[in-house]
């Protein structure tokens, strides 16, 4: 599991954060958080912790549902007035029980992952956080094959796709998962040109991957 990030400014507004939770679990979270500002900024220092509380409860408590989690999440940045909102990937990695659980808040692109060659987008279609406290969220959960690729990108990656539409972009994201090692070096270079002026948002890869 790696990842890679590129902001289009001095301050980020994307999060990302793994570690494992045991010797066989892994806890991954990628975040993006509204707006291009030091707020937004502010949100991705404040997730740090949050993180480091969702691990810590975890570990405590290993069969705690990740939607849960994430319900925990939404009221913690609605109670806590940024005036920032953030769309959030939340996975949890079995190798154990080769189970992937995963629990999505509005985030876009969908997270793909690619087995057999064929890249599966992980869609759903709940709010981001910090938009309504007494929303509650769904969790999902996948077996896996002894070899494939999650990716995980935020949507300053779609933006720089080839492709007058999202539609088309997408198209053109999940046929470059599918062709690509999933190694995170230089997989920036791989995805598109940066131009003169830069991104126009920050843009970031997770990419989890097991080769047997």
């Amino acid at each position: 599991i790696a990842f890679d990030m590129r902001p289009a400014g001095e301050l980020a507004g994307d999060f990302v954060q793994f570690d494992a939770v045991g010797e066989e679990i892994g806890l991954a979270c990628l975040a993006d958080v509204s707006g291009h500002d030091a707020g937004s900024a502010l949100v991705t220092v404040w997730l740090h912790e949050q993180f480091r509380n969702m691990k810590a409860h975890l570990a405590a408590k290993p069969n705690e549902s990740l939607a849960d989690l994430m319900s925990t999440l939404n009221k913690a940045l609605c109670d806590a007035v940024f005036g920032h909102h953030a769309t959030c990937v939340l996975m949890r990695l079995d190798l154990k029980r080769n189970v992937l659980d995963y629990c999505v808040a509005g985030h876009f692109p969908h997270p793909l992952l690619v087995q057999k060659g064929q890249a599966q987008a992980l869609e759903t279609s709940d709010l981001p956080l910090g938009l309504l406290e007494s929303k509650e969220y769904d969790s999902h959960q996948l077996e896996l094959d002894q070899s494939f690729a999650l990716w995980v990108c935020s949507d300053g990656v779609l933006a720089e796709m080839p492709g007058d539409t999202v539609a088309a972009q997408e198209r053109w994201l999940r046929s470059f998962v599918e062709n690509d090692s999933g190694e995170i070096d230089g997989v920036f270079d791989r995805l598109f040109e940066v131009s003169n002026e830069g991104l126009s948002d920050d843009a970031s890869v997770v990419s989890l991957v097991r080769k047997v």
